[in-house]
């Protein structure tokens, strides 16, 4: 993983790539901020921008075309916002150079046997972004952060509750409450939780490609410091239980003195 290389003005832009449902989060931070800006980003039936707290919006492009037409058309289809509504506006309007600007690419998901007929689509459209980033925008601090890493760093931080069912999608949409309360993404997207509290997209998308951002922010950005905190803990738990383990498969409990002495007279 590439660490942030600018702590006081920096610009990350999270990637969850999918062909259907893709999602992304812009991470600003500049010396007169107390604290990064957010932008979401992801692709829905109904087309809306929302302004929320502290500066922070939602944005959500028409995706109903998406699954139409030939495989670069739909290629176009999602790149094309990615550069006019992200890329563009940081490098015109927010000055950004460069070499200020870091793509964090969620590692490719390999599907089940039955589906990867189409698996091919998904490296090559974020071949393709990844491609004009660098090539047209000069943007070279581009990298990938597994799946693994990015939840191991995030929703497995939270405080797991026996009531729910724990599947992925579910803590990614808790750790995004978790930071912004005050927005409701469901009610935001016109959603509601599926069967077994399945979260439908594009809320997954947006929440998912938050925790990808924070995964990489999480050791030198501030706002994220509670991240930080609860991994050391975790660190000097596990540090603690090991030891404790080892400790006791050294020093096996000795018999009472009285059986002892009684061994001796047998």
């Amino acid at each position: 993983m590439s660490l942030m290389p600018n702590s006081v003005r920096y610009a990350l832009i999270s990637v969850d790539m999918s062909l259907r449902s893709p999602g992304f989060t812009l991470v600003v931070k500049k010396p007169n901020h107390l604290q990064p800006v957010f932008r979401f980003f992801a692709f829905g039936s109904y087309p809306k921008t929302i302004d929320l707290c502290d500066g922070n919006s939602l944005n959500i492009w028409n995706g109903k075309d998406i699954a139409n037409g030939e495989d670069l058309d739909r290629y176009q289809k999602l790149i094309e916002p990615i550069v006019s509504d992200i890329v563009e506006p940081l490098l015109k309007n927010d000055n950004f150079k460069p070499e200020e600007i870091s793509v964090a690419v969620e590692s490719y998901a390999f599907p089940a046997r039955s589906q990867a007929g189409s698996n091919y689509k998904l490296h090559e459209s974020c071949g393709i972004l990844k491609h004009v980033l660098f090539t047209i925008f000069g943007i070279k601090n581009i990298f990938n952060v597994s799946p693994m890493t990015w939840r191991s760093r995030t929703v497995k931080t939270l405080e797991q509750n026996e009531n729910l069912p724990q599947n992925h999608k579910l803590l990614s949409l808790r750790f995004f409450n978790t930071f912004f309360p005050e927005t409701d993404l469901l009610s935001l997207c016109s959603k509601k939780l599926g069967k077994n509290n399945s979260v439908p997209t594009p809320v997954q998308d947006i929440a998912d490609s938050f925790c990808l951002a924070a995964s990489v922010l999480a050791d030198s950005e501030p706002f994220f410091s509670m991240l930080s905190r609860k991994k050391n803990v975790q660190n000097r738990k596990r540090k603690r239980d090991a030891k404790d383990v080892t400790l006791f498969s050294e020093s096996p409990t000795p018999l009472p003195k009285k059986q002892n002495q009684k061994k001796k007279k047998n």
